[in-house]
């Protein structure tokens, strides 16, 4: 079964669509960590908010952290610990973003490539970050050492190299005329060698004919310039932390259909919203048993008092 995902930042235009195929186990995580299948930027986004699942009962829903679940009939908040019966389409807002899911054939589109979660975590932070948050390339020792290009936005391909038919031009005799190309991707920045007489590398590795993605701080060496990848939005985005083990919670799958909740009419609130209860409700019969035993004692012990 195929998952059709849009993400979007509440009032603004929702990015590319994210077609997810559901795994194996039926389950997917969304969150701010590395392994979620849809990411999310960091903030008050948990590492694995909500867990999707789906069974052969139909779809489910695990709340690990606030979320607000629109259907065109209802509007459900929902707290940690919280699951049900998620129909399909509908909405979910974590925070600021919003994602509108809905079931597609499979077939009917190419699976997302597994790096273009994190890269639409990225589209989504730079709003975030405010004034100048686009990728960048800066020339840190060579031709034209302190210039700094940023990327246009997605999706787009410039050309390096020292002839005029480069989009960007460095004068260095050891260049080709069009040496490389990087390609702005809605899965990411990639940088392939474009036949260059002298190579390309990235992080003291050659480039491969297919090319390679950067990720923020990478060093590409081509001829005798050096450049830096910086992404401003990658701090936003847990790309280096690997997924988070899963939380105890009980897999959707195991819970009987009769006691799930039907078309979100309610949540199933755990027992830990009020641990209190049970020692409060104990002091309290403990109390009630010490009055009666006292009246008692005073009852038995107490002088009769004679008639007259």
């Amino acid at each position: 079964m195929l998952l059709h995902v849009t993400i979007a930042e509440t009032g603004r235009t929702a990015l590319p669509p994210l077609p997810i195929v559901m795994p194996a186990d039926g389950s997917i995580v969304v969150g701010a960590q590395a392994g979620a299948a849809v990411r999310l930027p960091i903030g008050a986004v948990a590492a694995a908010h909500l867990r999707i699942s789906l069974t052969g009962h139909g779809w489910f829903f695990v709340a690990l952290g606030d979320a607000t679940i629109t259907t065109p009939s209802r509007v459900l908040p929902v707290c940690a610990g919280d699951q049900g019966t998620l129909p399909l389409p509908c909405m979910i807002t974590i925070d600021r973003w919003e994602l509108q899911l809905a079931e597609a054939a499979d077939g009917s589109m190419p699976a997302a490539a597994p790096m273009r979660t994190g890269s639409l975590a990225r589209e989504l932070a730079r709003s975030l970050l405010g004034g100048s948050s686009a990728p960048a390339l800066t020339i840190e020792s060579g031709a034209g050492v302190g210039t700094r290009r940023e990327l246009p936005p997605p999706e787009v391909r410039i050309t390096l190299g020292r002839g005029e038919d480069a989009d960007w031009q460095i004068a260095d005799g050891d260049l080709s005329r069009v040496h490389v190309a990087i390609e702005r991707l809605w899965d990411g920045v990639r940088i392939t060698d474009l036949d260059s007489k002298n190579g390309t590398m990235v992080d003291g590795r050659a480039v491969p004919p297919e090319g390679v993605m950067l990720v923020s701080g990478a060093v590409i060496t081509m001829g005798g310039v050096t450049l830096r990848y910086d992404d401003p939005a990658a701090k936003l985005v847990n790309d280096e932390t690997p997924p988070a083990p899963p939380q105890a919670v009980a897999p959707v799958a195991t819970v009987p259909v009769a006691a799930t909740v039907p078309e979100l009419e309610s949540a199933t609130i755990g027992t830990a919203d009020a641990p209190w209860l049970f020692p409060v409700a104990v002091g309290v019969c403990l109390l009630a048993i010490a009055a009666i035993v006292w009246l008692l004692v005073m009852a038995i012990t107490a002088t009769p008092v004679a008639m007259s």
